[in-house]
């Protein structure tokens, strides 16, 4: 069930923390399994190291238990997936280890945008240094790649550097890299056993397999799929390897990342957080438009239930008849 995603906290690495608004619907049961493996009391302290003890515990917990539901769904006959993400309000980059698990494919992640500044020319910094120092314990081979990856970060350092106004002589927002880090697609274990893995491609941290679903598949959206639910969904239809069904989604996009540059307001005083990423779509577009569906239902989140069924199961017919076409085309 893609509704029980747990928000992770990012330790001390280069990938982005998408902070939130919407409370992440979390599964308190793999959280109390999680305590009681670990031999945590729910009444202790838990500091860093634990947190992301049980946070790690919690994710392969998570993931195994999502590739083992959708091999059993095959192997009991099913033969058409639709995954319902209405009223997810994301908050977690395992949402792209999710994608490809259920992917008939293989997948490519959304180009990253981010705005120039000092914010960000920090974090390309720090990120090409990792890089660097990951190089010198490497094997020969994988000091060719760290070294390539350092400098594709440095440039993209050297370009955050150079803040444009909005009105300014160049564009606000550079590009380089993907969703999911320096490298957009890449094989389940291709990084296996590499301690820097992580910090060129994200999700290598998450223990999933590709394609524990190969069938035709369906995402269910409407316009309270938010944020990482959103970058599902994109990412699978940017790729064709989903049907997107419902009502267009709320638009979250990429937010901001590791505390973003908060600005404060003269006058007021308060707080202006404002969007530092951008994730953009195969076709160019931001994902902060909303995505989409390639079916579109007419339903809204604030529907009634037996209303809002009516309207989609009217339209899956057509649905499933594309991602039957879309399993012959590939």
């Amino acid at each position: 069930d893609t509704r029980n995603i747990i928000r992770r906290r990012v330790t001390s690495r280069w990938k982005t923390r998408v902070t939130s608004q919407w409370k992440s619907t979390g599964s308190p049961s793999i959280c109390k399994a999680a305590l009681q493996a670990l031999h945590h009391s729910a009444d202790s302290p838990c500091d860093d190291k634990c947190e992301d003890e049980i946070l790690t515990w919690s994710y392969d917990r998570l993931t195994n238990a999502l590739q083992e539901r959708a091999r059993a769904l095959h192997s009991l006959g099913a033969t058409v997936l639709l995954v319902d993400i209405t009223n997810n309000g994301g908050g977690t980059e395992w949402a792209e280890a999710a994608a490809r698990i259920l992917s008939p494919k293989m997948l490519t992640s959304e180009r990253r945008g981010f705005v120039r500044g000092p914010h960000w020319s920090a974090q390309w910094g720090a990120l090409a240094r990792q890089l660097r120092d990951a190089a010198v314990s490497a094997s020969v081979t994988d000091q060719v790649r760290l070294s390539a990856w350092a400098k594709e970060a440095e440039e993209a350092q050297r370009d955050a550097s150079q803040p444009c106004a909005s009105t300014g002589g160049c564009a606000l927002v550079g590009r380089a890299g993907y969703s999911t880090g320096l490298v957009g697609s890449a094989r389940a274990g291709t990084f296996a056993g590499k301690p820097w893995a992580d910090l060129v491609f994200s999700i290598a941290r998450f223990p999933y397999h590709d394609s524990a679903w190969s069938g035709p598949l369906l995402v269910l959206v409407d316009d309270e799929t938010w944020s990482a639910a959103e970058e599902f969904a994109a990412v699978l239809q940017d790729n064709r390897a989903a049907v997107i069904i419902g009502s267009r989604t709320g638009g979250a996009g990429c937010g901001h990342t590791n505390g973003g540059t908060p600005t404060i307001l003269k006058n007021s005083g308060a707080t202006l957080e404002l969007p530092d990423c951008v994730r953009f779509r195969a076709d160019g577009s931001n994902e902060v438009s909303g995505v989409i569906p390639d079916v579109l239902t007419g339903s809204k989140a604030s529907d009634g239930q037996a209303f809002k069924a009516r309207l989609i199961v009217a339209h899956l017919p057509r649905a499933i008849d594309l991602a039957r076409e879309q399993q012959h085309s590939r």
